[in-house]
């Protein structure tokens, strides 16, 4: 019987997975011969003494590779003979970063497909345009790993849509973390604008996607209340 490992590799997002497997035994029984490796490169990458924008090789130039270190810790994990299965859950925060904090100029913009949002109180009102083109700048690396990601695996690539947003104002806050640290005089946007980056956020990680053969695999709905949130 062939053996299939799933390998999954991404940042803090995978935290979450690697508890979850660890307390399977309670919920979930494996199929014989299926094994989930998880490689977390917020964890590996400071033990190579790089920071987790190294992990492509530094010519901008020619199509992005992985560093070849990075490619040997992630190739440890998989067992000898199987059939591998990538499940990427690299990335995921940008559109945080790029707004979870209110701007010193509150911004907001009229998401295409959900124009019923509210818009913040006194925000500066950014075309969807010029607001996907800024994301998808800022999106540029996350690309470029996925297309080496695509480069040095043939098989089946998955990559996990990231987690949709909480509705609840005062969750978000409790769990600022270093975005707190990023900006400590800031307020958080609205719920509703948290929505509407998300949705952006994934609408270009899924083309990055489309266009690389990459499987996007979205959010589960039961995971989400009636709102998306």
């Amino acid at each position: 019987m062939l053996s299939s490992t799933i390998l999954i590799v991404g940042h803090s997002h995978t935290v979450c997975v690697t508890e979850a497997l660890q307390a399977r035994s309670q919920h979930w029984a494996a199929p014989r011969g299926l094994r989930a490796r998880v490689v977390n490169l917020v964890k590996f990458m400071p033990t190579l003494g790089l920071t987790i924008s190294d992990m492509l090789l530094s010519d901008k130039l020619g199509p992005p590779q992985l560093r070849p270190e990075v490619v040997i810790e992630i190739q440890r994990h998989i067992v000898p003979g199987s059939r591998v299965y990538v499940v990427s859950m690299m990335s995921g925060n940008v559109h945080n970063h790029m707004g979870l904090m209110r701007a010193p100029i509150p911004f907001d913009f009229v998401l295409p497909n959900a124009p019923e949002l509210p818009i913040e109180e006194g925000a500066q009102v950014i075309p969807y345009s010029a607001m996907s083109a800024c994301l998808e700048q800022r999106l540029r690396y996350d690309r470029r790993t996925l297309e080496a990601l695509r480069r040095e695996f043939s098989g089946v690539i998955l990559h996990m849509e990231s987690p949709p947003p909480p509705s609840d104002d005062a969750h978000v806050v409790q769990w600022l973390g270093v975005m707190r640290e990023l900006n400590t005089s800031a307020d958080i946007v609205s719920a509703a604008l948290r929505y509407k980056l998300w949705c952006l956020h994934s609408t270009l990680m899924k083309r990055f996607c489309h266009e690389l053969g990459i499987i996007f695999v979205e959010a589960p709905t039961e995971a989400c209340d009636a709102q998306g949130f």
